[in-house]
């Protein structure tokens, strides 16, 4: 002991009042307390005036007999390094935190009633959140009180809606948690990308139940926050080919919901929610004054148009026109290309079904494409079917929700910015995440 204080002589000098605290902790000086923490009751050494002045819970322990007999107090809970940073905080104000240990070091602070260290981890959570960790984040966050930040979770979430659904870590959320964010009107994602999402954590939710991993058991563990998922929103091409495919809705529902994109009413005994999230407004650019027959425009064939637009959006599909005369189903091949046609971002085809009462009808792409803010996109569709109705007196230009968009007339093409098929288009704006996911793509 007399060679450690030897070594130690003047040690203070120079050192501010934290430095020689963390000093003293450091290196044992004096300590007057043990911690036997984690299981393994690991001894870790500190001083009960520090702690005593520091936390109140603290306070109450050196003030009753909750010491063991040799002076030493068990902390089972905590390991040895988290409860470290907890007494570097204590001692020094600071503290270095990092993600693998903010949750523990969380847990700590609240335990013993640091409310400087409880904001510390608060405001480095929010610093870091990511797509990869805010749904871990907010299943843990209402252990400790922390009702700001999980405000701070959830709209971290609805804004990035699409990439969130699709982290690893959103099908290890409570059902309580999956529910609150696919309810919300707030969320800002595809349907596709919220039945995809249910469908993983269902298949986890199986397996935390010992299940076997089933459509029946899938919407039994979903249970009535299935009818979350807005069915009636979705692309209904993709609604046939992966929701109509499995046992996730039964018979009478998707019967249903095929008549509903068909224009039948809701029926009586109708569960599925149809109010659009907010950030997903479609909005349709129409370009035709007046819809007509022309004995001499059939309205089927090969129709192109180019189109530019004073602000990026997304497009999600061509309107066209419908048939004239009682019901018709139309073979339509929707292409979106630049403006030359050398780079095709888009093509596929799409069945549509018409009737007369409904003038025009959406032909919706399966995959979003991102036009880019004054370049110019053409569009080619190929529709063939019976004679449809045709769009007369056309604009050239179009200005909606602060959007100007720009059409022009292609060569052999049945359609032109007077007259034709083709009378609009569907959009809506894309997230910043959106542009540079689009962006690196392209590049």
């Amino acid at each position: 002991m007399a060679d450690l204080m030897e070594s130690l002589d003047d040690w203070q000098a120079g050192k501010s009042l934290s430095e020689c605290n963390r000093f003293m902790l450091a290196n044992e000086i004096t300590c007057d307390v043990t911690f036997l923490c984690g299981q393994r009751r690991e001894p870790v050494r500190a001083h009960r005036y520090v702690l005593f002045s520091r936390s109140s819970v603290f306070q109450s322990i050196f003030s009753s007999s909750l010491i063991e007999a040799d002076g030493a107090f068990p902390v089972s809970d905590i390991d040895a390094e988290i409860f470290k940073l907890l007494l570097t905080y204590l001692y020094t104000d600071d503290v270095s935190i990092e993600l693998e240990r903010v949750n523990n070091l969380l847990y700590a602070a609240k335990k013993y009633a640091v409310k400087g260290l409880v904001q510390k981890c608060l405001s480095f959570l929010e610093s870091c959140m990511s797509v990869e960790n805010v749904c871990t984040v907010l299943e843990q966050i209402h252990l400790y009180d922390g009702r700001n930040m999980e405000n701070k979770c959830l709209k971290y979430i609805f804004e990035n809606g699409s990439d969130v659904l699709k982290s690893e870590s959103f099908g290890d959320l409570s059902a309580a948690r999956v529910e609150q964010i696919v309810k919300s009107d707030e969320l800002v994602v595809d349907e596709m990308d919220v039945f995809n999402a249910m469908m993983n954590w269902s298949e986890k939710e199986c397996g935390r139940k010992g299940v076997p991993v089933t459509d029946a058991n899938r919407r039994e563990v979903l249970g009535p926050f299935l009818y979350h998922i807005r069915f009636p929103l979705m692309n209904p091409m993709f609604f046939t080919n992966h929701v109509s495919t499995r046992q996730i809705l039964n018979a009478q529902e998707m019967i249903a919901l095929f008549q509903y994109y068909h224009g039948r009413d809701q029926a009586s005994n109708w569960h599925f929610n149809t109010n659009k999230r907010r950030g997903f407004s479609m909005y349709s650019v129409i370009r035709y004054n007046f819809i007509g027959m022309d004995e001499m425009d059939s309205g089927t064939g090969r129709h192109v148009i180019s189109a530019s637009c004073s602000k990026s959006v997304l497009l999600h599909g061509v309107i066209v026109y419908g048939c004239q005369e009682g019901s018709a189903e139309y073979s339509v091949t929707i292409e979106i290309t630049d403006e030359e046609g050398r780079k095709c971002l888009s093509k596929e085809l799409i069945t549509v079904k018409t009737d007369k009462s409904h003038h025009t009808s959406d032909a919706m792409l399966s995959k979003t494409v991102l036009l880019q803010s004054g370049k110019k996109y053409t569009i080619v569709a190929e529709i063939n079917g019976p004679p449809t109705k045709i769009g007369m007196d056309g604009r050239r230009t179009v200005v909606v929700e602060g959007v100007t968009f720009t059409f022009t007339s292609r060569s052999n093409s049945n359609t032109s910015v007077e007259k034709g098929q083709l009378p609009g288009i569907l959009f809506t704006f894309p997230k910043v995440n959106d542009i540079n996911k689009f962006s690196n793509k392209m590049s």
